[in-house]
């Protein structure tokens, strides 16, 4: 007895056309073998990523040192600023003594 699909209720019906076989073994699935260019542009890409890492720890080895010239003028700077702090308020403390003297 068939059905309108034109199935068997046995279930000899034929399998879909893109449904694999699963007593052959795909052939697409075998593991191809890489052409020239593809080697080729790997190794280029492998070439670029080395040249890419120098280049950004060259960059970072620069930045580096360049923060530490900043810090160390910054550290010259609060030395120089902290001098003059330290005068002016000595300054400024000779000053009031000196009019404390007068006044008395």
């Amino acid at each position: 007895m068939t059905l309108k699909g034109g199935d068997d209720k046995k279930g000899g019906a034929a399998p879909a056309k893109g449904a694999k076989d699963p007593k052959k073994p795909a052939e697409e699935e075998k593991p191809a073998e890489e052409s020239q260019y593809v080697k080729e542009m790997k190794q280029a890409v492998k070439v670029e990523k080395s040249i890419l890492r120098f280049r950004l720890a060259q960059i970072r080895n620069w930045a580096l040192k360049r923060l530490r010239d900043i810090r160390q003028k910054a550290n010259k700077v609060y030395t120089k600023l902290e001098d003059w702090i330290y005068v002016a308020n000595k300054a400024e403390n000779d000053a009031v003594e000196e009019m404390v003297g007068r006044i008395r």
